[in-house]
């Protein structure tokens, strides 16, 4: 019942995952390729039971699918939607020099991050840093409920500001 083939990566007569060994020993961990063809049996099986789990892993798909086409009707309503304002827009060189200058920014910052996260004490500095500024604002905002309805209408006014609204 060992089958193994030759030159594959794949062997059936082990019951756990088979391994993809890094071409650099020791520098990566192993992966787990694919379960052999017994556990894949064995869970079938399991699946196969008078509760219906087999409807249930279609009902997941269902889901899954669902959700896929939600997500490309939003896609698509996001696109329609920044047509139509650029179609509005009558500033066009200013608005593409504009977001070509905002790539430019994030791609300085993200070097200048990256250089600075290298620096051996940096990073945990900043790590702890992250984790105070959290804490106090959980503290500030999240203590009580009046605090989290002054922080609401805070975000609601700053949104019809910028002319998103609800």
């Amino acid at each position: 019942m060992a089958t193994t083939m030759q030159g594959s990566l794949l062997n059936v007569s082990r019951p756990v995952f088979t391994q993809v060994r890094s071409f650099r020993a020791g520098v990566s961990p192993a992966l787990p390729l694919r379960m052999p063809l017994r556990s894949m049996v064995t869970v079938a099986k399991a699946t196969d039971n008078r509760y219906g789990t087999r409807n249930a892993a279609r009902d997941a798909n269902e889901a899954a699918d669902d959700a896929a086409a939600d997500a490309t009707e939003s896609i698509n309503k996001f696109f329609d939607d920044l047509g139509t304002k650029w179609e509005e827009n009558d500033e066009k060189p200013t608005t593409v020099i504009l977001a070509l200058s905002a790539f430019v920014a994030l791609w300085a910052a993200s070097g200048l991050l990256d250089s600075v996260n290298r620096l051996p004490l940096a990073g945990g500095f900043f790590e702890v840093v992250g984790l105070g500024v959290t804490g106090w604002f959980v503290y500030r905002w999240g203590a009580t409920a009046e605090d989290r309805n002054e922080l609401k209408r805070e975000i609601d006014s700053f949104l019809n500001k910028v002319g998103i609204s609800k």
